[in-house]
């Protein structure tokens, strides 16, 4: 099976999970676009389990039948962790089509289980004994944490686009700036637990490897965001209140950055998931 689609289903699995557990918590969605988010969430782990069990076997998706996707599917870890997200997935999509209501809490609360799930879809799954436990437990925080930034990043931009926009938009970056500090603490710890899980305490020697060199690019964007951040909340939210035109157009711009920047973190990291630490 080809890298770059294991990567590339990795990577629509991150975003579509993500953004159906965070946006929920930042706007108002319509049930269309929960219903929507939970569909291609399904479509690409089920897509991605079948793709992942022909790179285990060393045979293409087309050779597989129903029998060898079932065992593997009984399996603990990648088994166990593809149903109950593709469980959770279904109830969105149920809750979303009979008690329309509920379709946001629900939203939440099952996307956050099926973006927890691939936790045990990476190294985290490797992990033995304590280290395991606690690996898996960095590794489900720093999910969430990810999921709950960048859908955060999604919902301001989307404000940021609609007319009038600027009370709105002012009074969500300003309340997100307490959770938004827990949520970058929780992101540095809990990837600082990752790495060192991973590969060890970093050294110079792993900028050597691609390994190394994905991970710094990555560590580099974080940092780029955090920058951005920081612009928003102490330089472009206060400019919103001398409702220029300028001051807007920069804010959304700041925003398309950002988002650009994460949805870049998110391909690396479904590309370091696939490959070998040092």
């Amino acid at each position: 099976m080809d890298e770059t689609v294991l990567t590339a289903l990795r990577w629509a699995q991150y975003l579509s999970l993500a953004l159906l557990f965070g946006l929920p918590l930042f706007a108002l969605p319509r049930n269309g676009l929960i219903a929507a988010l939970a569909a291609v969430g399904l479509l690409v782990s089920v897509a991605g389990f079948i793709a992942l069990t022909a790179s285990m076997l060393g045979i293409r998706p087309t050779a597989l039948d129903v029998e060898t996707l079932t065992t593997v599917a009984q399996l603990p870890g990648i088994g166990t962790s593809f149903e109950v997200r593709s469980a959770a997935l279904l109830l969105a999509l149920i809750v979303c089509a009979v008690a329309p209501p509920l379709a946001r809490a629900v939203a939440v609360f099952t996307g956050g289980i099926a973006l927890a799930s691939l936790a045990w879809n990476g190294h985290a799954a490797v992990t033995e004994g304590s280290a395991g436990i606690l690996h898996l437990s960095a590794d489900v925080i720093h999910l969430l944490a990810a999921g709950t930034w960048i859908a955060a990043v999604a919902a301001f931009l989307v404000t940021s686009i609609k007319r009038d926009s600027r009370g709105q938009l002012s009074s969500q970056l300003t309340a997100f700036a307490v959770p938004g500090t827990l949520v970058v603490a929780s992101l540095v710890v809990t990837g600082s637990v990752n790495l060192v899980l991973i590969a060890g305490w970093p050294s110079l020697s792993m900028i050597n490897s691609r390994y190394g060199q994905l991970l710094v690019v990555k560590l580099l964007l974080f940092t780029a965001m955090l920058g951005l951040a920081g612009l928003h909340r102490y330089v472009l939210v206060p400019a919103l209140f001398n409702r220029s035109t300028e001051a807007l157009w920069k804010l959304r711009t700041s925003l398309s950055a950002e988002l650009l920047a994460a949805l870049t973190i998110l391909a690396l990291v479904a590309a370091l998931g696939r490959m070998s630490p040092p």
